[in-house]
């Protein structure tokens, strides 16, 4: 199983990068859990989806990309960065997610955030 771990996260980060929810929701496990400071902990592959999707659907501009990639065994650290416009805000923050897969998908999503006061005032307000 290890060897598809970074495959499979590889594929995720792309999709999530693309905004193919499609994809990325075909990577996810039905269980999954997504745990952010923007909003907490939330389960469920299609509240996982959710969450992904706002962050195109609640800015006027979203991008994603990621910098580096990290697999051990069946997880991974994804530092990526996150740049966008919202009411007149701008967001340029480094994350590092913490992804765990499991029979080749995605089960847990922890993101950590370089400056949680920046990201609580653009997501936030």
């Amino acid at each position: 199983m290890p060897d598809v771990v970074p495959d499979v996260i590889g594929r995720w980060l792309r999709a999530r990068s693309e905004a193919d929810l499609v994809t990325l929701g075909g990577l996810t496990d039905p269980g999954a859990v997504w745990e952010s400071p923007v909003h907490g902990p939330v389960e469920g592959r299609e509240g996982l989806i959710a969450e992904v999707a706002a962050a195109w659907e609640d800015t006027e501009a979203f991008s994603t990309e990621t910098l580096a990639l990290r697999v051990h065994g069946d997880r991974a650290a994804a530092v990526v960065r996150n740049s966008g416009t919202r009411d007149g805000r701008t967001l340029d923050s480094l994350q590092t997610l913490f992804i765990t897969v499991g029979d080749g998908l995605v089960t847990r999503v922890r993101v950590a955030v370089d400056d949680p006061a920046a990201i609580e005032a653009f997501w936030g307000g």
